[in-house]
């Protein structure tokens, strides 16, 4: 009878244990999927990181100054990257061929348009008579998500497609070539990581003329990186528990205790170099005296300045998806820490099976 209880025991606790196991491998499995599904989100995010947007003050450039700009750009000596865009609001394309018409948002760009519409087809200074569209107004207006030189009609002007953007909806892209296009409100310029955002700002002032507001939309790749860092923050933390338990354990045990207090020491070290390995501060984040303790509440005060402007201002599809990726980024993160925080609380082998 003892004997019989004893196995049955042992035999449900087995059973216990192996359901525990199998719980946490597949919580595991899950987690690390969504994670890999939110990495490739940040990557496209990614594509923010050498790009800096300024908000024109003042009044929107007209068409003759942004052809201007680009022909000075182009005689200097160290040229920079960027375009000048707008939206024109509304308008009615049509496929004249097969009678079909849609109304989409117009950008009118000066300069290459792979700046705001990455991974697309694109246009440059000159292809007045080419243009782009999105894969929904493709299949709208010819059947199909994949086209090109196929021939549309804006503003009693025929254009022939190019090709189809990837990340836009409702949208039509074209090359300013009028004077009287008066929405270019904003500059992208494709920066390095040794230039930060002040200075292209100061640059752009005095080389050009141009005076605007940066829009921060490094933000939102550095709130990612930040959500994303937390992860192997805390998987680092309960693999140091764990090893500081055996550590305890094996207190009085000469050779297993010096065995996980040099493993715990390794590990230590390998976890603190891999994680500053990934942190990395802006320039611009950083005051040039640390004594300078001004400078946190004015930054915070511009940052904030700054975020109100992005929320309240007219943002075109690109922009628009760019803020869909982030919000779903941040949320897949937030679910893998939420994931691997409750399997370890839940599925802790040894609190189950006490």
């Amino acid at each position: 009878m003892i004997v019989e209880s004893f196995v049955n025991n042992s035999y449900n606790n087995l059973r216990k244990a192996n359901y525990i196991i199998i719980i946490k491998i597949l919580m595991l499995i899950i987690t690390f999927g969504i994670m890999s599904h939110a990495m490739k989100y940040q990557q496209y995010m990614r594509g923010l990181d050498d790009l800096c947007t300024l908000l024109c003050d003042g009044s929107a450039i007209t068409g003759n100054r942004a052809k201007e700009i680009q022909d000075y750009n182009s005689e200097l000596e160290n040229q920079k990257a960027f375009v000048i865009w707008g939206s024109l609001g509304n308008a009615v394309v049509t496929n004249s061929d097969l009678n079909r018409s849609k109304d989409v948002e117009i950008l009118v760009m000066n300069g290459r348009t792979d700046l705001v519409f990455s991974n697309s087809p694109w246009l440059d200074r000159g292809d007045y008579n080419q243009c782009l569209i999105d894969e929904n107004t493709a299949m709208e207006l010819y059947g199909s998500k994949k086209v090109s030189e196929v021939e549309l009609i804006y503003n009693n002007k025929a254009y022939q497609v190019k090709g189809v953007l990837e990340n836009a909806k409702d949208t039509l892209i074209v090359q300013s070539d009028s004077s009287e296009v008066i929405g270019l409100e904003k500059i992208t310029i494709r920066t390095d990581a040794k230039t930060s955002e002040k200075e292209i700002q100061r640059k752009m002032e005095t080389q050009y003329g141009i005076t605007g507001t940066i829009l921060r939309y490094s933000l939102l790749t550095e709130s990612i990186e930040l959500v994303s860092l937390l992860f192997p923050i805390i998987i680092g933390c309960h693999l140091m528990t764990e090893l500081i338990k055996n550590v305890r354990n094996a207190s009085n045990k000469k050779k297993e205790y010096f065995f996980w207090s040099a493993g715990l020491l390794v590990f230590m070290i390998v976890f603190i170099i891999l994680i500053f390995k990934r942190v990395s501060i802006p320039e611009d984040y950083i005051p040039t005296r640390w004594s300078d303790f001004s400078f946190w509440s004015s930054f915070f005060s511009e940052q904030f300045s700054t975020l109100i402007i992005m929320f309240k201002m007219s943002k075109s599809s690109s922009e628009l998806y760019y803020c869909f990726v982030w919000l779903k980024t941040i949320s897949l993160l937030c679910l893998c820490n939420i994931m691997y925080i409750v399997g370890i609380r839940k599925c802790a082998l040894k609190g189950n099976l006490k």
